[in-house]
């Protein structure tokens, strides 16, 4: 099956950065716990597609974990149009990450998580045409910050 955003919902969303949720730790670099554990395939890489994918989708069943990527805070733990039920997490050093269109969210925003601790299932919700995990990775707050997933879950 194909697996997406719808391309005008997901580039140009611009975010808000809420400064009650601060993270005191920072992410150090290198490689992050993989988020999909159960995932099949990748069914979408960043920078596909026109306009721009600006994440890269992880193919899973539904219901199956997803994983915080590292250490942080919850920043963003709601609904969206076109993400769904997604989860942003400050990690620190200015690094973010969202994980868009769960099932069921298992976190709120102000929690602290830990790396591979389970923050959502996975799911089809908001813009998307069948069970994924759609992960972004900011290297700053925002969509304008977007960069590649790949090297920091596949280490390539």
């Amino acid at each position: 099956f194909s697996v997406g955003l719808a391309n005008e919902a997901q580039n140009n969303v611009e975010t808000d950065f809420d400064d009650d949720v601060i993270y005191e730790g920072e992410y150090k670099g290198g490689k992050f716990i993989f988020p999909a554990p159960k995932m099949t395939r990748v069914s979408s890489e960043y920078g596909s597609r026109t306009p721009p994918h600006g994440g890269i989708d992880l193919a899973a069943p539904g219901g199956s974990p997803i994983l915080a990527c590292a250490d942080g805070i919850v920043v963003v733990a709601e609904y969206h149009y076109s993400w769904g039920n997604h989860v942003r997490i400050n990690h620190g050093g200015n690094m973010y990450t969202l994980y868009a269109h769960a099932s069921k969210l298992l976190v709120k925003k102000g929690d602290k998580v830990k790396a591979g601790q389970q923050i959502a299932k996975i799911g089809t919700t908001g813009s998307s045409t069948g069970n994924h995990l759609h992960l972004e990775v900011w290297k700053g707050y925002g969509t304008k910050y977007r960069v590649n997933p790949r090297p920091y879950i596949f280490g390539n």
